[in-house]
């Protein structure tokens, strides 16, 4: 009798201790996820001041402006043309 059962009992313990076994590692996988640690701050960046780190000879500055007058009589002509085609 005890040859019979025993079979029985192996082969229904795995199919019923499955979900629990399922269950325990899944909050195993979920614990190890949330208990990382996160990467490592890094230094904090120095504040930079404008009047310090950059300082513009009067030439940047008139480049820049002379670019951005470029710039402005370019996008007028573009918005210009679409206008003309179509008559």
């Amino acid at each position: 009798m005890a040859g019979i059962t025993v079979p029985f009992l192996v082969s229904v313990f795995p199919r019923q201790g499955l979900p629990l076994i399922t269950a325990a590692a899944v909050l195993t996988a979920a614990l190890i996820v949330w208990q990382r640690p996160g990467p490592a701050p890094g230094p904090p960046a120095p504040a930079l001041s404008a009047e310090a780190d950059q300082t513009l000879q009067p030439d940047q500055v008139q480049r820049a402006l002379d670019d951005m007058e470029m710039l402005r009589e370019f996008n007028h002509l573009a918005v210009a043309d679409p206008a003309q085609s179509k008559m």
